[in-house]
């Protein structure tokens, strides 16, 4: 049998243990706990919430809009619209123009050594309105219209010695050939081929009589349409009146490539015209008794609603009349006079048809 001291020794250090080891227990679980507590915010906080809007707004919705909106819809369509009409409408316009204007007349200029004298008396006679244009060191160019319409202009003479003179321009499609083909059938390139910015280039020739004439390769249609009936105050016909015209016409047919006809005029007068293919261009005659027999030149008519009448307004404002009012059967009644500056033109009141 165990002493009671072994016995109570025994108690004690049991008891002893027992207490020792269940505060640890305790004190581990609690420790334990903290470090739970402790972790389990982080993760719900930064781990979880913190990646999924990132993969919601970043990742799925900004790639989805991209290649079907971008891509198909707004890169391609407006570069197909913008580059295609770019390519292809210059190069339409002006050949378009080139082939329009080929043999035909398209513009006039009046040539005098005082242009503001004469913006007076054409305004006066035709009431025509006026633009001018500054040309840089060419000077101011002035623009004539009627009824709206723009088909001339007024210069200064480039040089003395030169008559005043109304110069008509023809199109052509290259205008260097013109020159050389003019050159080739006995004339002169008088003024070699310039630019006129903005709308192509001109030149000046003289047929082998002498008779001037500008030929222009437009870089677009013309200022008027030319298939439109010239109203009062426009130009109505263009006539070369020359010393030679056996010599002159195979000039004009070189260069606008224009064909002569025989047409009677006034009790068998003769009479001819330059055709371009079936239609009438321009006329061409012998220069009448009593005109310079050595000065060839190209007669400019403007069309008016009574001859008479702008015969004698011409006449108030300081014109010269060299022909009087007279008819020409089957065509209209025609009167030729000079501007106060010499320069010769025709007022034709054209037959009704």
């Amino acid at each position: 049998m165990a002493k009671p001291k072994k016995v109570a020794k025994r108690v004690v250090r049991k008891a002893a243990k027992a207490a020792g080891k269940k505060p640890a227990r305790k004190i581990a679980a609690k420790k334990t706990v903290r470090k739970a507590a402790a972790k389990k915010p982080v993760r719900r906080v930064a781990a979880k919430p913190a990646r999924k809007p990132v993969r919601k707004v970043a990742a799925k919705p900004a790639r989805k809009p991209v290649p079907k909106a971008a891509a198909k819809r707004v890169s391609q369509a407006p570069v197909r619209k913008s580059a295609q009409p770019a390519t292809t409408a210059a190069p339409t316009a002006a050949v378009a123009g080139k082939a329009y204007a080929a043999g035909r007349f398209c513009w006039h200029d009046l040539m005098v050594p005082d242009v503001d004298a004469a913006l007076g008396f054409y305004r006066g006679l035709f009431g025509w309105t006026t633009q001018a244009m500054d040309m840089g060191p060419a000077g101011t160019y002035q623009m004539f219209a009627a009824g709206g319409v723009t088909f001339a202009g007024a210069a200064k003479l480039p040089m003395p010695g030169v008559p005043p003179h109304w110069l008509p321009y023809v199109g052509v499609a290259d205008i260097d050939a013109a020159c050389r083909a003019a050159q080739d059938a006995g004339g002169a390139v008088l003024v070699p081929p310039m630019p006129i910015p903005g709308v192509g280039r001109f030149a000046v020739l003289a047929d082998p009589t002498g008779g001037a004439i500008s030929p222009i390769q437009l870089d677009g249609p013309p200022m008027r349409d030319l298939d439109q009936q010239p109203s009062a105050g426009m130009v109505g016909w263009n006539e070369l009146v020359t010393p030679d015209p056996a010599k002159a016409g195979p000039f004009y047919a070189a260069v606008f490539g224009w064909k002569v006809a025989a047409a009677p005029m006034m009790g068998g007068m003769p009479y001819e015209l330059f055709m371009r293919g079936e239609a009438m261009e321009a006329g061409l005659m012998r220069t009448p008794p009593g005109a310079p027999a050595d000065r060839a030149g190209w007669m400019v008519y403007f069309n008016v609603e009574d001859a008479d009448a702008m015969t004698g307004r011409a006449q108030g404002l300081g014109a010269t009349v060299i022909m009087a009012p007279f008819d020409v059967p089957d065509v209209g009644r025609i009167s030729i006079v000079a501007d106060p500056q010499g320069a010769v033109f025709g007022l034709f009141h054209p037959l009704k048809s």
